[in-house]
């Protein structure tokens, strides 16, 4: 599966230009959203969308550890983790998973979109079926930053509880 990481402009832009684009079979989204970010709805343009089986829509901001005592916004959580892999899961024996293209998308298309981005390159494409997408995924996504909080949630609901001691103990 081909997973791309842009901002909400981006999918903004294909919107005005084309919006028989966002209806293609092969095509599936996560879009994420956030207070902090002004908008209070992840992507209105997925809304008129004709299946939403195909739309994941998460709500919460760019925040790290340092910054989770803010009552003010709301933070990601093994409940979106769960949310996210029984979405991705439910294209396993589809023709989405072998030849389909996730789009992920928040407002910058750099912090969250790329911790979901990259956990799931890991989860669904490091393999020899699909080799060719996660090294596609490295190399046209070079510009993201994972937000290092939603990526270790989002990893231990994918891949299990990592004892970080124990990784650190072996280098």
């Amino acid at each position: 599966m081909q997973i791309v990481v842009c901002p909400r402009k981006d999918l903004r832009s294909q919107w005005y230009t084309n919006k028989n684009w966002f209806f293609d079979p092969h095509k599936i989204f996560i879009t994420i959203a956030g207070l902090a970010d002004g908008c209070e709805y992840p992507n209105p343009y997925l809304a008129e969308a004709s299946d939403k089986s195909k739309i994941l829509r998460l709500m919460f901001d760019d925040v790290t550890e340092r910054e989770a005592d803010n009552p003010a916004l709301h933070l990601f959580n093994d409940t979106h983790a769960k949310r996210i892999q029984e979405f991705i899961d439910s294209f396993k024996n589809s023709h989405i998973w072998y030849d389909g293209v996730l789009y992920v998308n928040c407002a910058a298309g750099i912090s969250r979109s790329g911790a979901v981005g990259y956990c799931l390159n890991e989860y669904v494409n490091n393999n020899k079926e699909n080799y060719f997408y996660y090294n596609l995924f490295k190399e046209q996504n070079s510009h993201i930053q994972p937000n290092p909080m939603v990526k270790r949630i989002l990893s231990n609901e994918l891949f299990g509880e990592i004892d970080y001691g124990k990784v650190f103990e072996n280098e």
